[in-house]
């Protein structure tokens, strides 16, 4: 799983690529399962706030477009790639230093290959379970259609997402074929004991083709 921080980093970085037509290709996850699946529960909630009132923006499962002038890092590429392999690929850089770039551009080039490169560009406002690991499955199901099936409700969950929505998702990305990445950009924003718990207990039981 490739993750970006910058100073106070404690973990790091990929998803859906622009169409041939240079545009944003959207991912299959859509801002409607927010709606579908909290109705179906029959308005779950976050707190005191319902869950309808809260959708996700597709836009941060974009990888960022590349800018004109970009200076390419051949060296870096092949390393990032060569530790394709490890479950947790770091990127810790002060900011400014070109980490979401270096990724983006990493992850264009691995979706080429493997199609299965999930992104995710985290804000301050992620830093809580009831938002960030709805992302998390909305944009692995982007790669993985299978996955939100099986982890939708558990996301929406009235006392919010747990040990279980994690366990359901390792299991479901266990049946996937091929590799699976997670980029998680800005990953040094998240400071939220849970979340990281979360992310950890993620990391150690990973199959080996996610990473």
């Amino acid at each position: 799983m490739p993750v970006t921080a910058g100073d106070t980093s404690s973990i790091e970085p990929a998803g859906p690529v622009e169409s041939e037509n240079g545009q944003p290709r959207a991912p299959t996850a859509r801002l409607a399962w927010t709606v579908s699946v909290a109705a179906a529960l029959g308005g779950a909630s976050w707190g005191n706030e319902e869950f309808v009132t809260r959708p996700l923006l597709t836009m941060k499962m974009f990888v960022p477009r590349a800018r004109p002038g970009l200076v390419v890092r051949p060296r870096l590429l092949e390393r990032l790639s060569s530790d394709g392999a490890a479950k947790l690929t770091l990127v810790s850089a002060p900011p400014g230093f070109g980490k979401t770039t270096l990724l983006a551009e990493w992850a264009r080039t691995a979706t080429s290959v493997s199609g299965r490169v999930a992104w995710l560009s985290l804000e301050q406002g992620d830093n809580d379970p009831g938002s960030f690991w709805p992302y998390v499955v909305a944009s692995l199901e982007a790669v993985v259609p299978s996955v939100s099936a099986a982890c939708r409700e558990l996301a929406v969950a009235e006392q919010g997402p747990g040990r279980q929505l994690i366990a359901t998702l390792l299991n479901e990305l266990a049946g996937v074929t091929g590799e699976v990445w997670l980029v998680l950009d800005d990953y040094h924003l998240i400071d939220n004991h849970d979340i990281q718990d979360g992310v950890r207990f993620l990391l150690e039981h990973l199959p080996p083709q996610v990473h």
